[in-house]
Order: C-alpha cells, then structure tokens, then sequence
C-alpha cells in the first residue's frame, strides 16, 4: 500500500491497470490489484447458487402477475420474494449439479382455496380439455370460484400470459382453444381457482 503526499488524486478513487486507488480515513491511497483471489465455494455454495438461477430464470415471466398470486399479508416481503421463497424449498429437485425446477412441485399461485378433486387436462390437435369433479357440498361461495390460466413457453424465453376464463367451479369443465396461441406445442399451462371479491387464490396446478 503507497500513501499519496501529493494533491494531484485527493478525493480520486477507482483503478488504474493493476492500480486501485482509494480513500482511508480521509487519506489517498494505492494498492496493487491481487494477482488472484481464494473464492472456492463449497458444495452447499454452489447447489445453492444453482437453486436461486434455476427459480430466477423460473419465476422472471411471471413477474407481473406475482402480486395477484403470492400476496402472503402481513409477512414483510415482496411476492416475488415470497414466490421465490416457497419455490426454492419445494420447487427444485436432482442433485447438484444436475438440478432442475420441478414443474409438478412448482408453484406460481399460493393461496388459501382448495383445488378441486381431480383436475385434469386432455390435449387434442387444438383443444385442451380441462375438466374436474364437481361437489355439491361446497359453500356457495366456493362453487362460483372463477377458472384462471396461466401459460408460458417451456423453454421461458416469452413473458406469461393469463386468462380469466368466466368458468365457475361448480362447471366441472373448460374448453381451451390452442389455435390462438402462439407456440402451443411448446407451452406450459397453469390453471388457478380465484374468488373475484376478497381476492382469495388457490395453489396452481400444472396441466401441461
């Protein structure tokens, strides 16, 4: 470290080749650059590292919808932190370095309401049949729970889009027509129960 007599870089600060210029205690000052830095991570680093790009590059098109599907009230975080929270604890499986997101473990809703009993979806050349079991023992306000989709391209390269479908629960099915959809053959979909008044969510729900 060389302390600077000189006026000519009082108050500089920033590098110079191998130089690094700084202040301390109000005094100029250099130091060299070093040569190379002990940074070895451990495994549990590096899985971890691993786990938070995985949910990153997971978790970035859905951004915009995220305060609609994870508002948890009153925990102090973001949605995206919360959605990134749950994901990273439930939503990666394999082992280090073979990790992945695991789609069926994956959330992007988390809420209070129940998903209905047998959700499920039947592809055809241009439809996606989604249907579920319909019970008549739920509250009223259960029964008119609104059908939201959300999808996006597998490979994550374009932001999410949704669907409000106008489908009540106690339906028991939606049509979805995939010849509007760019990409079809490529997509994920989600779909989601909601209540429209108190803005109650359930979990989503891969269908494909």
């Amino acid at each position: 470290m060389a302390r600077l007599k000189t006026n000519i870089l009082d108050g500089g600060s920033g590098t110079i080749g191998n130089v690094v210029m700084y202040q301390w205690r109000g005094i100029s000052c250099m130091r060299s650059k070093p040569s190379y830095y002990y940074d070895k991570k451990s495994i549990a680093q590096l899985r971890q590292r691993q786990k938070m790009t995985l949910v990153h590059s997971f978790l970035r098109c859905f951004v915009p919808y995220l305060n609609d599907t994870f508002y948890e009230n009153g925990i102090g975080r973001s949605p995206y932190q919360s959605a990134q929270s749950y994901n990273l604890k439930y939503g990666i499986s394999g082992n280090y370095p073979n990790q992945y997101v695991d789609l069926r473990k994956a959330l992007i809703a988390k809420g209070d309401l129940p998903l209905p009993n047998n959700l499920r979806a039947v592809k055809s050349a241009d439809q996606l049949i989604i249907s579920w079991d319909i019970d008549n023992e739920l509250s009223t306000n259960l029964q008119h729970n609104g059908l939201r989709l959300y999808w996006n391209r597998a490979d994550g390269t374009s932001h999410a889009k949704s669907i409000n479908t106008k489908v009540k629960r106690i339906e028991g099915q939606y049509i979805l027509d995939l010849i509007p959809l760019k990409y079809a053959n490529e997509i994920n979909i989600w779909a989601v129960f909601f209540h429209t008044q108190n803005k109650e969510i359930s979990n989503s729900q891969l269908l494909l």
